[in-house]
């Protein structure tokens, strides 16, 4: 697995309440609409592409090296969800780490909820699991900061 994230992210959608039956899905971000884009380090590389999409026409492209922030959600309040769904597409023979965080109001590195999942080559869905409280910190180094869970 390379640590650089090298995907097209197309959808995130997130899933309500205790179960996939009879769920709503909500789309919180399908990238066919440009908003302003976080980026990190200064010579990261994040643009909209229609090289490849799930749905619609547009994706988020990740270069190798970068790390993108998306603040333009149609959801702010997570407490009533239990999934985050990434619909992604890594091109080339190797998969890659996709880093996630998320945060309250409550910014400093140590306060954010962080986590991890990894994708294959090729299209494939990453379900992350938010139910419950959420930690803030790293995975294995949890409330290094503030030691209450996070406002989600």
């Amino acid at each position: 697995m390379q640590l650089a994230l090298r995907v097209l992210l197309l959808v995130f959608i997130a899933f309500p309440g205790g179960g996939w039956a009879g769920s709503t899905v909500v789309t919180v971000q399908d990238f066919e609409k440009s908003f302003e884009v976080g980026t990190w380090p200064e010579s990261a590389k994040v643009e909209f592409s229609t090289k490849w999409a799930a749905d619609g026409k547009r994706s988020l492209l990740i270069h190798d090296g970068s790390l993108a922030s998306v603040g333009d959600l149609a959801v702010s309040d997570w407490s009533q969800y239990q999934i985050w769904r990434l619909h992604v597409y890594v091109p080339g023979e190797s998969g890659c780490v996709l880093g996630l965080e998320l945060q309250d109001d409550q910014t400093a590195y140590h306060n954010r909820h962080q986590n991890n999942a990894s994708a294959p080559p090729g299209e494939s869905v990453v379900d992350v699991d938010i139910a419950g409280d959420l930690w803030r910190g790293e995975v294995n180094r949890p409330y290094r900061g503030i030691k209450t869970p996070l406002n989600k």
